[in-house]
């Protein structure tokens, strides 16, 4: 799951700088994307702080790994989805916000901050700016297929889901995701070949 790196030169914030952000701007714009074994092994060590209740170890883990390699996104998703579960949706948003305002022609930029917005109709309507941005990120897909599937259009969620695949076809939240879906829809038989698939490339990334 590795995409360039975020384009944060540019960032120029007003006031103390949140951690986050400055973690950001400390990352090199073009440093070397991480292996996708290095982001998984990282984010399961995060996951481990993370439950025994080391939050802010976990946080830390999280914020060094994002210097290191600033353009992994389920590193990005990662910190959101955490500081959203302790209460910090503003503030995130507003980190993430900050980028849009700085690269607002970024499809990842913009995808992130639609992670960090409240509810499903604004979130669609950043995944949408996204992909009307990039069409071929595949990211921006799978974020209409989660705000689609929110919204109750669990068709419209698999169509989406269906285009990220397309573009890319290891994306590993969209297969568990298309799994899902097409579970719940009773196509069980391509469901377990979605998960099939998503072993698959967990066992890849392992190696």
């Amino acid at each position: 799951c590795t995409m360039r790196p975020l384009s944060i030169a540019k960032l120029r914030v007003l006031g103390p700088l949140p951690a986050l952000l400055l973690a950001l701007a400390l990352g090199a714009p073009t440093a070397e994307a991480s292996s996708p074994a290095a982001v998984d092994q990282t984010l399961e060590e995060v996951s481990r702080a993370y439950q025994k209740g080391n939050i802010e170890e976990a946080r830390t883990q999280l914020i060094e790994a994002m210097k290191a390699s600033p353009g992994e996104i389920p590193l990005h998703v990662a910190y959101i989805e955490m500081m959203i579960g302790l209460g910090q949706r503003e503030a995130v948003e507003e980190v993430y916000g900050g980028l849009v305002i700085t690269n607002k022609r970024d499809a990842v930029s913009l995808y992130l901050h639609g992670l960090t917005l409240e509810t499903p109709e604004a979130r669609q309507a950043a995944f949408k700016e996204s992909q009307k941005v990039a069409p071929r990120f595949p990211w921006a897909h799978l974020g209409l297929a989660s705000a689609a599937l929110n919204l109750g259009h669990s068709d419209q969620a698999l169509a989406h889901v269906r285009d990220a695949l397309v573009l890319d076809q290891t994306l590993e939240p969209a297969l568990e995701l298309f799994g899902t879906l097409l579970a719940a829809n009773g196509q069980l038989e391509e469901a377990i070949i979605a998960y099939e698939a998503l072993a698959e490339q967990n066992t890849a990334i392992a190696r």
